[in-house]
């Protein structure tokens, strides 16, 4: 998807070469990677493989929760915005951080992801091997930040 974007700019390294480079800047406020690398890829199969998940071959569902993620993170181009402060690749609002966190150890006990958020802060969210998982405790639990919500998201319309 970030290939067709002419907004955004790379979200691999592989765009800076061939027939037509991409060279979209990007707008202001933000901060730029390459989030759709091998790596990155890797950690959402991963993450959905997962048996706390368990969305491997729902193909409707993945294909909602990653055009979410494209959304919310300019076609897997940004995880940052210096504008809110949001972080992550569905962009948690920094009040919601340690929740996040706090729900990420409720799911997978024992990695202790509240005590790396407060070590690592804004970056947490940035490294693929937490990001999906991130996203997974957003869908699970964490959107109980939202009034009305609370819901497996995972399991929810799109429009949910």
């Amino acid at each position: 998807m970030n290939e067709w974007s002419r907004l955004w700019p790379i979200c691999s390294a592989i765009q800076k070469t061939g027939i037509y480079p991409k060279t979209a800047v990007g707008p202001s406020g933000y901060e730029y990677g390459n989030f759709c690398e091998d790596f990155h890829v890797d950690e959402l199969n991963k993450m959905l493989s997962d048996p706390v998940v368990n969305m491997c071959g729902k193909t409707a569902e993945i294909t909602n929760l990653l055009a979410q993620v494209a959304s919310e993170t300019g076609y897997f181009t940004t995880t940052y915005s210096s504008i809110d402060g949001s972080a992550g690749l569905i962009r948690i609002n920094p009040a919601n951080w340690a929740i996040n966190a706090d729900d990420m150890d409720k799911l997978w006990p024992g990695n202790d992801y509240a005590g790396k958020l407060k070590t690592m802060g804004k970056y947490f969210f940035q490294t693929s091997e937490y990001a999906w998982r991130s996203v997974a405790a957003w869908y699970k639990l964490t959107n109980r930040v939202i009034k009305n919500c609370g819901l497996d998201l995972f399991t929810q319309p799109y429009e949910t």
